[in-house]
């Protein structure tokens, strides 16, 4: 095989050469393609394929602004919502201090039976705030109005640790018991020397 010659004309292969047939089959395709699109552009009302694209890129912009508008609501209600939550927690909880106050609770211990009372209502030992706020109450009397303090500033209560009476002193007290009461609480005996006019 030699070299072909430039200035020899080669006969190019038929699968080279256009097909007649074909050309026609793509241009009635391109009519019938543009001939379907013209119909449907008109049943959409639109003139062409530009003017349905600017209808597709408005109705997406629509929709994006409502959604906006949307989250934006739902946003303002979360914010609603939670305002009345925090309303509604601060009635309960003025509520709860109110029902403390009539219980006799003195104020510097408002706060502390209010929260053993609301945990004995949240988790159900109770039926009810005013039934906590007594329990409480029962088993905490140092916290009522009504508390006296000795000089060391503890509570003075009816029962001692020990759940015996505490010694009523009073002046016609033998000295038996009255000593017996002063090793028990020794303010006692600065109580008789009270009854006693101060001897």
């Amino acid at each position: 095989m030699g070299n072909p010659d430039p200035n020899s004309k080669q006969q190019p292969n038929q699968s080279q050469q256009p097909n007649n047939d074909s050309v026609d089959i793509e241009g009635i395709k391109k009519s019938a393609s543009q001939e379907a699109l013209t119909q449907l552009f008109k049943k959409l009302g639109v003139d062409s394929a530009d003017d349905l694209q600017k209808i597709i890129q408005a109705k997406q912009e629509a929709d994006k602004a409502n959604n906006t508008e949307l989250e934006n609501a739902q946003a303002e209600l979360k914010k609603v919502n939670g305002s009345l939550d925090e309303k509604e927690k601060k009635i309960n909880d003025l509520q709860a201090q109110n029902a403390v106050l009539k219980a006799g609770v003195s104020k510097d211990h408002i706060e502390d039976v209010t929260i053993l009372a609301q945990a004995q209502v949240a988790n159900g030992s109770v039926a009810d705030f005013k039934t906590a706020v007594d329990d409480v109450l029962k088993r905490n009397p140092q916290f009522k109005n009504a508390t006296q303090t000795g000089p060391d500033g503890t509570a003075i209560v009816p029962n001692n640790v020990g759940g015996t009476k505490t010694s009523k002193i009073t002046a016609d007290m033998s000295l038996d018991e009255l000593t017996k009461a002063a090793q028990k609480d020794p303010n006692v005996l600065n109580e008789y020397m009270k009854t006693q006019g101060g001897k």
